[in-house]
């Protein structure tokens, strides 16, 4: 028995929503089995290596309340809080969809119709198919902890899209998830997205808060299959308020010949964690994932990356940056998986940190597990502080001093942006990365 106040009265509030709601037996079959499993399974410990620098006592010791009626929050007086928060997150060339408590908002996301006539199915789904698995993502070898779990019971509305065959969206698919404003609520977005061969997109998927000082839990998981020939870069935002608290995972298939560029950027919550699996199952395959951290005050940022190459003749890199000041501390955890069969396949993994004050704290872990002999496969860390040679330098130029290491932030951060190779995604993150460096 899990002896935790997360889910104290977790089993009466699932009991209630599917008595309210008169969810089909599935959904209440999969969710009871879902707590069944969570009871004997438990959440993670510091023991356990992948969870050693991160403090999750917070979460665990408080009592949240499952947050699953969208209503209640256009009762509790949020609708101008909606308005304004998303007054200024149109991003150049984008369809928006936005999303409030996991649930797909139709009156604000005006760009539905159009996204829908491209090619692009949508699904808003309360239940479990008939065919539901609980894991989304089989070939991806990672276990499934607690919170994973947590999110297979908890979740609203299972969000799924399908993006036709030889699909192209010149426009960026914008994924807004708003919170629901409230201290003591979880949240479990849940995002199932499905590239045919030869499909083309860009999308970005970001996390707000509707409240600057509200002490929320985000529980989100998504997972994106990218076929043949098929082409995805993705973004995911995390810019959720300073009292929040985010845990999330990502699960990514890439097949034969297919292209992945993924960027993964935390700039907000108290304490976040975001795992990204990634299972390369086609000879030809590109994968690129990059990552950005910045941690300040008393914010823990933590990344978690696994690359599974299964097959030979398939390519991935890695480069993940973190800038912390303050108290603010950085966790990158990136392994790469070679199997034996998988001969010829190459791998970079590089993590780079920017130390800005003597109690900032960097903790770092590449790895590479590799079963084949004929491959080329690299990994490192740096760890380092702004040059002072340069920052003399731009003060020569009268450039005063907070002035000058705004800008040599910015230059450290801007090299997993340009990656992106998309001019209207780029300026949209550069705003933010440059809001984050200007907040003392």
């Amino acid at each position: 028995m899990v002896e935790v106040a997360i889910i104290k009265n977790l089993a009466g509030q699932i009991f209630d929503a599917n008595e309210n709601r008169g969810n089909a037996s599935l959904r209440k079959h999969m969710q009871h089995a879902g707590w069944t499993h969570l009871q004997k399974l438990g959440f993670p410990q510091k023991s356990e290596e992948a969870w050693r620098y991160l403090n999750i006592k917070p979460i665990l010791q408080r009592e949240w309340s499952w947050f699953h009626d969208k209503e209640r929050l256009v009762m509790s007086g949020h609708e101008q809080k909606i308005t304004e928060a998303l007054r200024n997150l149109r991003i150049e060339n984008s369809l928006r969809l936005v999303f409030v408590n996991g649930v797909l908002d139709v009156d604000r996301s005006p760009d539905l119709a159009e996204i829908q006539g491209s090619g692009i199915s949508i699904q808003s789904l309360g239940d479990w198919k008939e065919n539901a698995s609980h894991y989304s993502l089989e070939e991806v070898e990672t276990s499934v902890d607690g919170f994973s779990l947590l999110n297979d019971i908890c979740f609203d509305r299972q969000i799924e899209l399908e993006v036709s065959k030889d699909v192209t969206l010149s426009k960026v698919l914008h994924f807004v998830f708003l919170t629901s404003g409230i201290s003591g609520v979880m949240l479990h977005p849940r995002l199932r997205c499905q590239l045919k061969t030869g499909a083309r997109i860009s999308a970005i998927v970001q996390w707000i808060s509707l409240d600057d000082l509200a002490e929320e839990f985000v529980n989100f998981s998504d997972s994106w299959r990218v076929a043949d020939s098929a082409q995805l870069r993705l973004v995911h935002l995390q810019t959720l308020n300073r009292f929040s608290y985010s845990i999330g995972k990502t699960e990514l298939k890439v097949a034969e010949r297919a292209n992945l560029d993924s960027l993964a950027i935390s700039l907000g919550s108290k304490l976040s964690r975001h795992q990204l699996d990634c299972n390369i199952c086609g000879g030809g395959a590109n994968v690129r994932m990059n990552g950005l951290y910045l941690a300040q005050g008393e914010q823990t940022s933590d990344f978690h990356t696994l690359i599974h190459h299964q097959v030979g003749g398939s390519k991935s890199s890695q480069l993940y940056k973190g800038v912390l000041k303050d108290r603010g501390i950085g966790i990158f955890n990136g392994k790469v998986r070679i199997d034996s069969g998988a001969q010829e396949a190459e791998s970079a993994q590089l993590n780079k940190n920017l130390l800005l004050s003597p109690n900032a704290e960097a903790n770092s872990k590449p790895e590479m597990d590799i079963q084949a002999d004929n491959v080329v496969a690299t990994h490192g860390a740096t760890f380092g502080r702004l040059s002072e040679d340069e920052l003399f330098y731009l003060q020569s130029r009268a450039i005063n001093k907070n002035a000058a290491m705004t800008m040599m932030m910015t230059g450290f951060s801007n090299e997993v942006l340009l990656a992106l190779q998309d001019l209207n995604l780029v300026h949209y993150l550069e705003e933010k990365v440059k809001s984050f460096y200007g907040k003392g």
